[in-house]
């Protein structure tokens, strides 16, 4: 399976400087009604904030993009929690849907060749 060129270019700019790109992926805004109403745009329902309001974030807005052009969707790869119990992000691939018998996003199996070696050269 070939890699999109979306994730290409996230991986590219997550191994230029991977701190900038897990900071504006983490980060979430909150956000109005009427942005969570979008068709496209993906927003989540923050119990934290008054009203049961919503929040956006950067991969969010760009999958929205993604769908309005009928490219498919990212998603960021998250390491196991460490000692501390953070996660960090790692990389990024093309999104798979899940399936409704599984809980699994995806298996490493899915991954392009080219997804596995940049994932293992992140890691190490």
């Amino acid at each position: 399976m070939a890699e999109s060129v979306a994730v290409e270019v996230l991986n590219d700019a997550f191994q230029r400087d991977p701190a900038a790109i897990d900071a504006l992926i983490i980060n979430r805004v909150p956000c109005n009604q009427a942005l969570a109403d979008h068709p496209e745009v993906i927003v989540e329902q923050n119990p934290v904030l008054e009203n049961g309001g919503f929040t956006v974030g950067a991969l969010g807005l760009l999958n929205g993009v993604l769908t309005a052009l009928a490219i498919g969707k990212v998603a960021v790869m998250i390491s196991e929690p460490d000692a501390d119990g953070r996660s960090r992000v790692v990389g990024f691939c093309d999104y798979v849907e899940p399936q409704e018998e599984s809980t699994e996003v995806f298996q490493l199996s899915d991954l392009s060749e080219y997804t596995k070696q940049r994932l293992k050269e992140i890691l190490e």
